[in-house]
């Protein structure tokens, strides 16, 4: 399956690359389709609400951006969270179970995988992640979005980087960089 033009991975260790392409990106999208028709979501807490934005068409049908700055950027500790969480098993509904019934739950990433399957091609998801896929979503991601890479500059860019924004001679530059 061709990755999703629509569905956007921005990734990498060049964060001052990556921020700044994506504010290109901001720019020009508002620039083309208004300020009212991009949601920028900056935690971790994702509400049900939010899914169905990923769905609803932009102001007047026109094109929706929504950006997802720390969906996909996880903690070391945070990352054991969710691994201790998968280790426990299926998450049982207490409701059901008085009932008499018992069903899974979707997790999390399963509805997000749900929804971004359905998203018009109108609409525009981007996240921004890490560089390794972790969980059930970062890896629906990996095999369908449009991934940007962003790698981490070497040690001859960051001296020449050095060179021509601080005008030092190339000795210096070299000495600096070893810093980083």
């Amino acid at each position: 399956m061709a990755p999703k033009k629509n569905i956007l991975l921005f990734r990498g260790q060049n964060k001052e690359v990556l921020l700044s392409t994506l504010r290109s990106w901001k720019e020009k999208f508002i620039t083309k389709h208004g300020e009212m028709n991009l949601l920028e979501i900056h935690n971790n807490t994702m509400f049900e609400n939010i899914l169905s934005d990923c769905l609803s068409p932009g102001f007047m049908g026109s094109t929706r951006m929504i950006i997802f700055h720390e969906k996909l950027i996880k903690t070391d500790k945070e990352q054991e969270k969710i691994n201790a969480q998968k280790n426990e098993g299926e998450t049982i509904d207490i409701d059901a179970l008085t009932n008499g019934q018992t069903k899974k739950i979707p997790d999390n990433d399963t509805s997000w995988i749900k929804t971004l399957e359905s998203i018009p091609d109108t609409n525009f998801v981007l996240f921004v992640g890490n560089k390794k896929p972790m969980t059930e979503l970062e890896i629906w991601l990996e095999e369908n979005a449009s991934i940007h890479e962003f790698d981490a500059l070497s040690v001859e860019e960051i001296i020449g980087y050095i060179e021509s924004h601080l005008r030092l001679p190339y000795e210096q530059a070299s000495k600096m960089s070893d810093r980083l």
